[in-house]
């Protein structure tokens, strides 16, 4: 699957109908084109977020402040992306021509917001589409559709961010301890065992991982900011601090173990000379 971005002109397209004049020929050539199999549109690129509103449903009270993400998509979006349904059906090419006023809602708002219900059929109201440059009078929506839970592509951001993590662990560390390969010569030849200095070197890297543990407890006192960007787990989720903290630990110990064992295999007087 292929996906891109477009920026259009601001001021050549403010409304939803010159976006839609924009976007309708474009995917009928794209759809001609040779090796095509199918295109969607979004106001998003897929599966990233779109908009922000505060929501209300009809017929339901609440007292705290309902947020609801979402973005306009065309017909063949779930299609294009595979998204499967768990009930109703997806738009028609005539709902989203004519803008008509329906929407699809995934799996986690039809549990939050309408447990042990059926939610197609149900209205929804946007209220920040008042932002937009051609405000609906009317920004009610019925349900028309329940699909699965797609991960949001932010997860994605904190999944590279993970990985990014631990490289960096392990490569501070691995330079820092094959700066000691000095210090290593200089305790070999004073008597020390090959065991002796890796353990020391493996120590000493592990007590910058345990000083590090300090971010723990404010990973907890800032949850809520990261809370929004979750999917399938919890901020506050014990399983995942502890696996999070268990691999980058390892990946210390093995950043210092590695260039320990090799300066500890060097003779005592090569590594003496060691710049």
């Amino acid at each position: 699957m292929f996906q891109t971005g477009l920026a259009l002109p601001a001021d050549r397209y403010k409304t939803a109908e010159q976006t839609a004049r924009f976007f309708r020929p474009l995917l009928l050539r794209l759809k001609a084109l040779p090796g095509v199999v199918d295109a969607a549109a979004s106001s998003a690129t897929p599966p990233y977020s779109g908009g922000q509103s505060k929501m209300e449903i009809a017929g339901k009270t609440h007292e705290e402040e309902w947020q609801s993400l979402f973005h306009p998509v065309s017909e063949e979006y779930f299609r294009v992306l595979r998204i499967e349904f768990r009930q109703g059906r997806g738009f028609s090419e005539a709902e989203v021509n004519d803008a008509r006023k329906v929407a699809v809602v995934n799996e986690t708002f039809a549990r939050k917001y309408l447990p042990n219900k059926n939610p197609v059929g149900r209205r929804v109201h946007l209220a920040s589409l008042d932002a937009f440059a051609d405000p609906l009078r009317d920004k009610w929506f019925e349900i028309i559709g329940v699909v699965d839970d797609v991960a949001n592509g932010r997860n994605r951001g904190l999944q590279v961010g993970l990985i990014l993590v631990t490289l960096g662990v392990y490569s501070v560390l691995a330079y820092s301890t094959s700066q000691k390969t000095h210090e290593i010569g200089t305790r070999m030849a004073l008597g020390a065992e090959a065991a002796d200095a890796r353990r020391l070197v493996v120590r000493s890297g592990l007590r910058l991982v345990v000083a590090g543990a300090i971010g723990i407890p404010l990973s907890l006192v800032l949850g809520r900011v990261s809370g929004t960007q979750l999917v399938g787990v919890t901020v506050y989720d014990p399983p995942t601090l502890a696996a999070t903290t268990l691999l980058l630990t390892m990946t210390a110990a093995i950043a210092c173990w590695i260039p320990a064992r090799r300066a500890a295999r060097v003779d005592p007087m090569v590594a003496l000379r060691y710049e």
